[in-house]
């Protein structure tokens, strides 16, 4: 009968393939679910919604609902304050939202995992990271040796350590600021400031610091950088107005003391914990240097002159002592005075000696034929040696 029916065409088909169900439609109301295979179908009297099933799951319709029948589909229903997390056959398949679903397991296995987001950070399995719908889930990253502060409606809720974050952003307005924890390097060049003597210098400053604690400094601060560095100047100026230039190029380390205990004192309730700061150029005026320059001369000048006051001293100091000893030991005296003959015969050619009854040396002649009064000297006595 069905076949005379085809034949004059008062019954149609329907196929169902492998991967498809369909919920027969008779009179708008749903009947029977329908599997693979061929099916006839009445017309206008019966209709059929195709369900593709091959991704593991669907939306479970009023339709399909009214006809699940022996547990084909599973239906599950994800609440408002959860997610889904959709496996196949083991492996990590989608995130699904609120609301129900049908499960197929007549192809493979299907499981739904249920995740609650009550709160604002949620735990997420590795393999279903990069499933995660933005609309409902914000992934922030923490960079390392950083701390991020968690704000949720503009209220500190917690502090994140370093890592990757999960965030339900669903009906609340969630934002995390990530502040480093390692010390940094800030250099304030080319402040102009007058010292305690009047004069005019440009100076540059290196300052080391780290956030110690970022919820006080982001709620203190919108700029951490630039509050960093109106204190720096602030705290040069002032220890440059309270020293002299002099002061300021010979106690360096003293002024850097003193300006690292300033910042300190300045930053301490700012949540800017300051680790050092160093002066790092002193710019001093061209007519400023020229007088520099003269007086470190002067200086130079009357310290060799006093080391070679000194040093002549010494000398003195050394022939007093020489001539107290040669005058009290009459043997030592003859020795110099033969050394230094000595020295004088291997600087000439030819040395005339002339001695006294005593033995004392009485003069030396540069040639044996010159006589006192060629030498417009005084005729001198005779002598045993002259016979």
């Amino acid at each position: 009968m069905i076949r005379t029916l085809l034949r004059e065409h008062v019954l149609t088909s329907l196929f169902v393939a492998a991967h498809e169900r369909a919920v027969l439609m008779v009179n708008g109301r749903p009947t029977r679910l329908l599997g693979p295979g061929w099916h006839p179908l009445i017309p206008r009297l019966m209709t059929a919604i195709r369900l593709d099933i091959s991704a593991g799951f669907s939306a479970a319709t009023p339709e399909l609902t009214a006809v699940t029948r022996g547990g084909e589909p599973e239906l599950r229903a994800v609440a408002d304050d959860e997610l889904g997390l959709l496996r196949v056959d083991g492996r990590a398949r989608t995130v699904l939202g609120p609301g129900r679903w049908a499960l197929w397991n007549a192809r493979e296995p299907v499981t739904l995992e249920l995740l609650s987001t009550r709160g604002t950070r949620i735990q997420v399995p590795e393999e279903f990271r990069d499933k995660l719908p933005p609309s409902a889930v914000q992934t922030v990253v923490v960079p390392p040796q950083s701390e991020g502060l968690l704000y949720v409606n503009e209220a500190l809720v917690d502090r994140l350590g370093p890592g990757t974050h999960h965030l339900c952003i669903r009906g609340r307005n969630a934002a995390v600021y990530s502040y480093s924890k390692r010390e940094q390097e800030m250099l304030v060049t080319q402040q102009e400031a007058m010292s305690k003597d009047k004069v005019s210098l440009k100076l540059s400053l290196v300052v080391r610091y780290r956030v110690a604690d970022c919820a006080v400094a982001h709620t203190q601060h919108e700029n951490i950088s630039t509050i960093l560095y109106s204190d720096a100047q602030l705290a040069l100026r002032k220890l440059v107005s309270e020293k002299t230039l002099e002061q300021l190029l010979d106690q360096r380390p003293q002024s850097a003391a003193t300006l690292l205990d300033e910042l300190r004192a300045r930053l301490a309730h700012k949540g800017i914990e300051v680790r050092g700061a160093e002066l790092r150029d002193v710019g001093v005026p061209a007519a400023m240097r020229l007088l520099l320059n003269r007086v470190i001369e002067a200086e130079k000048q009357a310290e060799a002159n006093l080391v070679h006051r000194r040093e002549e001293t010494a000398a003195t100091r050394a022939l007093a002592n020489t001539a107290r000893l040669l005058e009290n030991n009459p043997t030592l005296a003859r020795l110099k005075e033969l050394e230094a003959w000595k020295d004088i015969a291997a600087r000439v050619g030819t040395v005339n000696v002339v001695a006294s009854t005593n033995g004392v040396i009485g003069a030396v002649l540069p040639s044996a034929s010159a006589s006192p009064a060629a030498r417009g000297g005084e005729p001198r006595p005779p002598s045993d040696l002259d016979e």
